[in-house]
């Protein structure tokens, strides 16, 4: 049975390859870099989409020069999701 905090995680880097394989013009490209504005209720705040999908990255060992290569991107977050995960924890 597969870890939904991993599959969550592979979607999520799905999403940031076909993100970043488009043109910067277009809007879902700049919806990645949207400040919000406004207070925020108590508790932790919240992560921003790119500390995010870095830590997953990072998580994974995977580069950000291999997103432009829709190819080389899928291929290393199949083979990612295969290997054991670093540990993040400090």
């Amino acid at each position: 049975v597969k870890e939904m905090s991993s599959y969550m995680r592979k979607r999520r880097l799905q999403w940031h390859g076909q993100v970043c394989q488009r043109n910067e013009d277009e809007d879902i490209s700049q919806g990645t870099n949207i400040q919000v504005g406004g207070r925020r209720e108590r508790g932790k705040p919240r992560q921003p989409w790119k500390d995010t999908v870095k830590s997953g990255m990072s998580r994974w060992d995977l580069e950000q020069e291999d997103v432009h290569d829709s190819a080389r991107w899928q291929l290393n977050l199949a083979l990612a999701e295969r290997l054991p995960k670093k540990d993040t924890a400090g």
